[in-house]
């Protein structure tokens, strides 16, 4: 992420964030949860470290081609995130290493689409009960 400190982001440089409960939760269960940066290069050395893998939420579109239908006008279509390409290529590879992984929110929307789902633009429109998750 990169924004304005003004913003209420954390810095204005580049910086990984991820909410403390997925560590916790992980730990719970008797694991030692650690944070992968974005690097292609690292995803052998990924994959055989680890034992299982969390995909957390996020926040940005996903490709075109993954949506059931074309954007209302009412959709504002967000410029491609460099972060989503290695997400989308370290899950191909997750799934076709069949190695454990646990998708949450966008993670798992993310295994959707690599799988053949279809995605609808706004979610939020068909059920007046949507989960808030920036709280």
């Amino acid at each position: 992420m990169n924004a304005p400190a003004s913003s209420g982001a954390f810095s204005r440089r580049p910086y990984y964030a991820l909410r403390k409960d997925y560590f916790d939760a992980i730990a719970r269960a008797g694991g030692a949860a650690i944070a992968l940066p974005y690097d292609p290069d690292a995803i052998e050395t990924y994959l055989s470290l680890c034992d299982g893998f969390v995909l957390p939420g996020g926040d940005y579109r996903f490709p075109a081609n993954w949506y059931a239908e074309p954007p209302p006008a009412r959709i504002d279509i967000k410029s491609a995130c460099p972060r989503r390409s290695f997400e989308i290529e370290f899950a191909k590879r997750l799934l076709d290493a069949d190695a454990p992984v646990l998708g949450i929110c966008q993670g798992m929307q993310t295994l959707a689409g690599l799988t053949g789902g279809a995605m609808i633009w706004d979610a939020d429109a068909l059920s007046p009960a949507s989960v808030r998750h920036a709280a």
